[in-house]
């Protein structure tokens, strides 16, 4: 832009009398011959009219080369600041793709949070499932409960029936003392088992929700404690043991 600005100065300082000067050959010989010769006057009409039109054809060439320049200029600038619009301005690709790259992170933060809800459910189900497995322990300690004080009363039958020398008393009285160990048992192993169960169910579910919601959960101590039986069952003075 600097070097078009200079050389429209330079155009503008150029004196017309060096165009008119260069302009048409034999120009000053006309006027000369119109000057001795005064009849002429035609001649020396032609002559003015010459230099009016060589002056006006090198000032038409001037203005020419200055709107010449003057267009190369305003092209320039248009393209300059075509660039920097190109520039400010982001292109609809990377729109589009600022587009695509929002949508996708909306959707897996929408698949997360169901997974975290879904996770968050199994913990609630796993939970129920531990609460009623406690109740079913509590009812198999009742029952357990209750089968140690039938081997109480079958103890106290046996010793009476060995006192007594009837070994038909004492025979009943062993079979009803091993039925009840017998049942005691299996009702203490079936509520075991379904504690570890529930317990199971629990440590999965919560291993979904820390996957789910990026977190780790740190290994915890404790937890549903397993219902152990009593060694014997003590009853005044006598004791029964397992």
């Amino acid at each position: 832009m600097c070097l078009c600005l200079l050389g429209i100065a330079l155009a503008l300082l150029v004196q017309p009398s060096t165009d008119f000067a260069r302009g048409v050959p034999g120009l000053k010989d006309s006027i000369s011959v119109a000057k001795r010769h005064p009849l002429h006057a035609g001649v020396a009409r032609r002559a003015g009219a010459a230099q009016e039109d060589n002056s006006g054809q090198a000032w038409g060439t001037r203005a020419s080369g200055l709107n010449v320049g003057l267009v190369g200029c305003q092209d320039r600038l248009d393209l300059e600041e075509a660039g920097l619009q190109r520039k400010r301005r982001p292109s609809l690709a990377a729109l589009k793709a600022l587009e695509e790259d929002l949508l996708l992170a909306r959707q897996q933060q929408a698949s997360a949070q169901r997974q975290v809800e879904t996770a968050q459910r199994q913990v609630e189900s796993a939970q129920r499932q531990v609460e009623s497995a406690q109740r079913q322990v509590e009812s198999a300690q009742e029952q357990e409960a209750m089968a140690v004080r039938r081997l109480a009363r079958a103890a106290t039958v046996l010793e009476t029936a060995e006192d007594s020398g009837n070994a038909t008393k004492v025979q009943e009285a062993e079979r009803k003392v091993q039925e009840a160990e017998r049942k005691a048992e299996r009702k203490v192993q079936e509520a075991e088992r379904k504690v570890q169960e529930a317990e199971r169910k629990v440590q999965e579910a919560e291993v979904k929700e820390a996957k789910a919601s990026g977190r780790t959960k740190e290994s915890e101590a404790g937890g549903v404690g397993r219902f152990r039986r009593p060694a014997a069952f003590c009853d005044s003075d006598r004791c029964v043991r397992f």
